[in-house]
Order: C-alpha cells, then sequence, then structure tokens
C-alpha cells in the first residue's frame, strides 16, 4: 500500500494559548511521524519553522480563509486543518477539524471581531464539501443542528497516552488532599461555580485544598474569584497557572478528585487524563464530558453549585472511590492517542481515495 501524502496545517500549536486544540494537533502530528504508510507536510502561518510556511501572518491568513476559502495549501492526497479555520476551497480533499461551537456559547465575552471572524469561517464550511471531524457523538449532534450535513461528519475521539494509562501505581503521593481543576480559565470553564461548591462542600474544613492548573484565557480574574470567598475558604484555594506536563500527572496523579464542571465542551480532555492516573472525575452531565467520561465519572448540573458539592463529596468517599478508579482506568484505555491517529489515517484513505 501507497503512503498517503497529507499537508497537514500545525498552526494552532502556536496560539497564544493552544489549550486542548493545540495538545490534540501535537499529538496526532508525532502519532502520524510514526506511520511508515503516511508522509506529512507541515503548514504553518508565516514565521512558522519546518514544512510550508504561507506568506500571511495568522491573522490575515485566518481572515482570508474565512472569506475567500483560500490560500490553497494543499498538495499530494489530503489536506487537514485540525481546527475550524482552514481553506475550504482546496485542490485536494479536504478534512477539517471543528472541536466545538465554543464560540457561539460565548458570544456576551468574546470580542464582536473574532464572533464575526468564526461565524463567517462556519458558514463557509458549512456551504463547502470538505469532511468535518469532531471527537464526540454529542458534539456530532451539535454540529449537524448548525448546519453540517451528517453525511460529512465523522467522529474520532482524542485520546491519552496509553503508556500513561498503564504505568499508573496503586498507591498516591502523600500530603494534605486536594481537589484538581484543570483548564484554561476562562468563562465557560465555571470556576466561580467551583469554588461555590468548594465552599459548599466543607472539604475546605477537612483539610483539602483547591488546586487551580491552567493558563490564562479570557473574561476570568482569578485572583478576584478567590478573594471574593470566604477567608478560611480562600486560605485552601492555590492558584498554580501553567505546570510542565510531568508536575501536572504528579498533580492528577495525588488528586482525590478531578473536578470539570464546565458548561460547554466539544471533548474534554482533562477528563480522560485523570481517568488515566486513576483519578476520579466529576464533570457536567448532559454534554461532550459526560460522553467521554461514561460510567466512571460523577455527573452533575454545571448550572447548581449544590449539585456539583454533592458530587464531590461522592467522588472523595472511600467507599466510592476504588470503583471510580478501576472504572476510569479503563475507560481511559480504550481512548488512546493511537485509536486516534489509526482512525484518522482510515479517513485520509477515505477521503483521499482516488488521487
Amino acid at each position: 500500500m501507497s503512503a498517503v501524502k497529507v499537508t497537514l496545517i500545525v498552526e494552532t500549536m502556536r496560539h497564544r494559548v493552544p489549550g486542548g486544540i493545540g495538545v490534540a494537533t501535537q499529538a496526532l502530528r508525532d502519532g502520524l511521524s510514526e506511520h511508515d504508510d503516511v508522509s506529512v507536510v507541515e503548514y504553518w502561518a508565516r514565521g512558522g519553522t519546518g514544512g510550508r510556511s504561507s506568506m500571511l501572518p495568522q491573522p490575515l491568513l485566518y481572515e482570508a480563509w474565512s472569506r475567500f476559502g483560500r490560500p490553497q495549501v494543499g498538495g499530494g492526497d489530503v489536506l487537514h486543518a485540525p481546527m475550524l479555520f482552514g481553506p475550504t476551497a482546496d485542490r485536494v480533499p479536504t478534512v477539517l477539524t471543528v472541536h466545538d461551537l465554543a464560540w457561539r456559547d460565548e458570544q456576551d465575552v468574546r470580542s464582536s471581531r473574532s464572533v464575526r471572524l468564526h461565524e463567517r469561517m462556519w458558514r463557509r464550511v458549512v456551504a463547502s464539501e470538505v469532511t468535518v471531524v469532531t471527537s464526540t457523538e454529542v458534539m456530532a449532534g451539535s454540529l449537524v443542528e448548525a448546519g453540517i450535513p451528517a453525511g460529512r461528519c465523522v467522529v474520532i475521539p482524542l485520546g491519552v497516552s496509553s503508556r500513561d494509562v498503564h504505568e499508573v501505581g496503586e498507591t498516591l503521593p502523600s500530603g494534605n488532599p486536594y481537589v484538581l481543576s484543570v483548564s484554561t480559565l476562562e468563562p465557560r470553564k465555571n470556576l466561580a461555580g467551583l469554588l461555590k461548591a468548594f465552599e459548599l462542600s466543607g472539604l475546605w474544613n477537612d483539610g483539602y485544598e483547591l488546586i487551580i492548573v491552567g493558563p490564562d484565557g479570557w473574561e476570568v480574574d482569578v485572583s478576584a474569584l478567590v478573594g471574593s470567598q470566604p477567608r478560611e475558604v480562600a486560605q485552601q484555594v492555590r492558584v498554580l497557572g501553567y505546570v510542565s506536563d510531568v508536575d501536572l500527572a504528579e498533580l492528577y496523579r495525588g488528586a482525590g478528585v478531578a473536578a470539570y464542571p464546565s458548561f460547554s465542551e466539544g471533548f474534554g480532555l482533562p477528563v480522560l487524563e485523570a481517568m488515566s492516573w486513576g483519578t476520579p472525575v466529576l464533570t457536567s452531565s448532559g454534554g461532550s464530558t459526560a460522553e467521554v467520561a461514561g460510567a466512571a465519572g460523577v455527573l452533575v448540573d454545571p448550572s447548581q453549585p449544590a449539585d456539583i458539592a454533592a458530587g464531590l463529596l461522592a467522588a472523595v468517599d472511600p467507599a466510592r472511590r476504588k470503583a471510580l478508579r478501576a472504572a476510569g482506568l479503563a475507560r481511559a484505555a480504550e481512548l488512546s492517542w493511537d485509536r486516534h491517529v489509526e482512525q484518522t489515517v482510515d479517513l485520509y484513505r477515505t477521503v483521499g481515495n482516488g488521487r
């Protein structure tokens, strides 16, 4: 079988806040590099290193794609833009990944320019013939409702390193117990609701800390949010900001529960990452993160801090923790980056058939 030749747009890895999309792009790029039957050319906006680069800087490149569907960047058999922005009028079959519709949920906190740019790009994607990939059945349903024909929408779940799942120890690090929150700091992550739930749970009075990890995003003043809590609660909250992958792994492994009561997600990588370390997970019911967690998570109503608080107490209960740990490890083993890459390569061969 001949190698499939792919042009992969990797610009998300240079976003100011790469978040889960940047992580997913890097995992795909790294996985494809290990495939002997795939040949990848990376494509960047101006200033990128390696592969090919546009003459346009990132803002103008995204603007051009949203307005004209060009410039064309493809070559070989398939072009893949693992984000919303990409050419929709290229000379080769095109795959475009839409992780979420967050810009529609956050119009009151995003700039008007950002909303217009995303909406214009979305209309172009709907009207095009590109194959659209997303990572959950829940999000696929949302994309179809928003205008993507069902026959053009393909679900390929994101993943976690299979190595991580199998290297989890049986004991946890010693030290104070804590609730762990991992996310880019933005309104839909519901940090305010989690802080209120932490207060209502009373875990702070039992020695638990709430540890908040993640890069600054937008429209969230975490210091102000923590400062608005009762003094005795705020003293039990630590904000670490961005941490290295090594430190993050240790934080996952040592947490009493990983809490992710987000209002809106396309997938929710921290849910899967936490389960891969045997850590009980609390997340929102009814959405994509509930699909990712399956029966391995404690599901709550993110709009109700009292429900989140009850979920925190359930997740740290010793009688339930063992079952949550086993179920989480089993669920994480089902969703690996290796599987994600294999399914993506299969899609490349399908859409590039005949070239």
